[in-house]
């Protein structure tokens, strides 16, 4: 026996006075989807035409989300899922929809027609919030049965193809940004607030300096790389920032792209690869090199190798 009770009185405004008894039938737990190969779906940016009731009941939930501090992006995003469902059961009252029409519409509706896997989590999110906001149990959302785009497993470069890269490159500063990235596996973020003091040439380390709670690392430097940072500084003699941009201010995104990009123009690897390539190529192979994963840890500042193998 189920009971379906709404706190939305009939002209759709929520009432927080009233509570719900709607109990969940017993479903047996399965797989109640597929992965589908390649989504076909684009998630119109038109506003879906809902009946005035329906369209009662999604202003108030939107007022819902904004006094409950929810994001302006995370706002839109659920309205228009909301409406998606509402749209979808058109012909249903919304405000005493089953939970049988709520599985159907995640469980069959959505993967059958193709929806990616990202619109499919967000529908499970927001339908979660916005049955709370109903009043209605939530217990059939089962975490564990969310769809999963498949791991992509990580693929680093071969460390002789990286160094001729490297080295290959004629201008002296650019050769020494890539440099620094392989040699540090330091994040861009981290580069573009690099400061002159924070390489030491005499200790031979490079300090990363601590952000949102995290400690300050010190990473250790190679001797090849020492040679190529003095003939850098010796050359361009920074001011403030270690490697400087226009006007001697902080080096750009843009220009780190820029450069990352010709860089592969004129290698074996990839085009196609990010900056992060580098990242993740000297993490393996540090871990080629018998280097322990705590230090690893700590140089790169993450708290887990996830990914790397067994930790």
């Amino acid at each position: 026996m189920k009971t379906i009770f709404t706190p939305l009185t009939q002209n759709g405004n929520f009432n927080p006075g009233l509570i719900s008894n709607f109990q969940l039938p017993n479903l047996p737990i399965e797989k109640r989807f597929f992965v589908p190969e390649k989504s076909e779906f684009k998630k119109s940016k038109e506003p879906i035409q809902l009946p005035a009731r329906n369209q009662r009941i999604l202003e108030s939930f939107k007022k819902y989300l904004l006094d409950n501090k929810y994001k302006s992006g995370s706002v839109e995003t659920y309205c228009y899922v909301v409406s998606h469902f509402m749209a979808h059961y058109e012909k249903f009252d919304i405000r005493r929809i089953s939970n049988e029409k709520v599985l159907e519409f995640l469980n069959q509706h959505l993967p059958e027609k193709n929806y990616s896997i990202s619109y499919q989590n967000q529908a499970y999110s927001t339908l979660k919030a916005f049955l709370k906001y109903m009043g209605k149990c939530i217990r059939f959302i089962e975490l564990r049965n969310r769809p999963k785009s498949p791991k992509k497993e990580k693929q680093p470069g071969n460390k002789n193809q990286i160094l001729k890269m490297i080295f290959n490159i004629a201008n002296l500063k650019h050769r020494f940004v890539l440099a620094l990235f392989y040699e540090t596996a330091i994040r861009k973020n981290e580069f573009l607030s690099l400061k002159v003091e924070d390489l030491n040439l005499g200790s031979r380390y490079l300090r990363i300096k601590a952000k949102r709670g995290k400690e300050e690392r010190l990473i250790p430097l190679s001797d090849t790389f020492m040679v190529l940072a003095r003939n850098y500084l010796e050359k361009y003699t920074p001011g403030i920032f270690l490697v400087e941009g226009i006007s001697r201010g902080p080096y750009s995104p843009e220009a780190i792209w820029t450069l990352w990009k010709d860089a592969l123009k004129s290698n074996e690897l990839p085009h196609n690869t990010s900056l992060n390539f580098i990242r993740q190529s000297r993490i393996k192979h540090w871990l080629d090199e018998g280097v322990p994963r705590s230090f690893i840890r700590e140089w790169i500042g993450t708290d887990s190798l996830r990914g790397w193998g067994r930790e």
